[in-house]
């Protein structure tokens, strides 16, 4: 499969951001102590551990910001639907990026750092980008396969009911009725189902692509 269609495949936005939230402000702090990078080393002040707990509050604000309200405000562009690899990978550096710019505030406002300037900013951001590079690839593959346990349960239901109300199967053909239209998938391309409310999300393989169809049902009208 081409690099570029594996970037186009769908991907499940996080599950609880509030947990993710929690998980990597708790992260940042820990990791700052422990190794104290930065500068923070050398650090001399009697308040050196809050001062290092203030980068984990500083975090928490921009996770805020970035995993609650933009998307609060921008709901369209959050759509899980049209929610793509590729989206998911630039959004996720662009929370490192924002991360940056708060914790570099911060340093600059305590005087932890004394690479003031672009220069300063640059490396700064090269070694966080540095630091984060893991947990980026760590969430999403967590991401992922949490998707992939919520859905089991409801997609096993549908699976083994397909052929109940609503539902045809001719030969390796199944048809799914979405009010006043019907939707033909092969068999041999679902790779599960998933309930949404008055909807139902197919999800495919075709050509080599990962996709997604909304279906107007229910998972009380196919069983």
């Amino acid at each position: 499969m081409k690099f570029s269609k594996v970037l186009n495949q769908p991907y499940p936005q996080n599950l609880n951001k509030w947990k993710l939230i929690v998980i990597i402000s708790v992260f940042i702090s820990l990791f700052l102590w422990v190794f104290k990078p930065f500068g923070l080393q050398s650090l001399e002040s009697e308040n050196k551990d809050l001062i290092i707990i203030g980068y984990g509050f500083v975090t928490f604000a921009v996770l805020l910001i970035d995993l609650i309200l933009i998307p609060f405000i921008v709901k369209n562009i959050f759509n899980e639907d049209n929610w793509k690899l590729y989206k998911e990978v630039l959004w996720l550096i662009f929370i490192v990026l924002t991360i940056v710019v708060g914790n570099y505030l911060y340093s600059v406002k305590l005087n932890v750092i004394t690479w003031h300037g672009l220069t300063g900013f640059v490396l700064f951001t090269f070694f966080t980008l540095a630091i984060a590079i893991i947990p980026i690839v760590v969430i999403i593959l967590i991401t992922w396969n949490l998707h992939l346990r919520r859905n089991i349960d409801s997609s096993e239901k549908l699976n083994s009911s397909i052929d109940s109300s609503g539902t045809t199967i001719d030969n390796t053909l199944i048809k799914l009725n979405s009010g006043k239209e019907e939707f033909a998938f092969q068999i041999n391309e679902i790779l599960f189902m998933e309930s949404d409310g008055n909807y139902i999300n197919v999800n495919y393989c075709s050509e080599g692509v990962m996709k997604r169809q909304l279906i107007r049902n229910t998972i009380k009208n196919i069983e």
